[in-house]
């Protein structure tokens, strides 16, 4: 179910997706202000930009089952081999609270859409925020580089695969030669 609102909340940090099957842009989360300086919560709601034409769209609410825990500056990705939202990452300022999770928002279920989360084998990537994640749909994996650790709360240059085949699993890819310098917003 896909309700039509009027007002879209100013935020900071959301994450985005093209979803090229349906030609529609998706959003979730981020942090949303408040009536003094700074921001006042954080969300986890779910939206669509519905395009009409070249020319206009609407932005419209999705009525989702389940959402992930209220983030901003995490990674949303299109899976179009599987036609599915992979959300990983992101920091709730509460803490702050580096994330690590992953979750799915399969769209082609035909049902009320809802978040599920996504459990993986192999060694979890280090908690972050500010990371570039791809989705490599030759490989059908997530390609992660970089972003704001949790750890030792240091920009991050390391590569880690999300494999999403029959079974999700971690891995640490070997890296030869020089890499590029830490960073967070590649």
């Amino acid at each position: 179910v896909v309700n039509d609102v009027r007002d879209l909340e100013g935020r900071d940090g959301e994450m985005l997706l093209y979803d090229s099957r349906r030609d529609e842009i998706v959003m979730f989360g981020g942090a949303c202000c408040g009536n003094g300086p700074g921001y006042a919560y954080h969300v986890s709601d779910t939206w669509r930009f519905v395009n009409g034409t070249s020319t206009d769209g609407v932005w419209k609410d999705v009525d989702v089952e389940l959402a992930p825990l209220p983030r901003e500056f995490g990674n949303l990705v299109y899976d179009v081999n599987d036609d599915r939202a992979v959300l990983c990452f992101g920091l709730d300022g509460s803490q702050p609270n580096y994330m690590n999770d992953c979750h799915e928002l399969s769209f082609s279920s035909g049902q009320r859409p809802a978040w599920k989360k996504l459990y993986s084998a192999g060694h979890l990537p280090d908690a972050r925020w500010a990371a570039a994640v791809v989705y490599d749909k030759r490989n059908d994996r997530l390609v992660v580089f970089g972003g704001q650790g949790r750890k030792t709360n240091t920009t991050l240059n390391d590569v880690h695969f999300l494999s999403l085949g029959e079974s999700t699993r971690w891995q640490d890819p070997v890296v030869s030669g020089s890499s590029p310098s830490e960073r967070r917003f590649p």
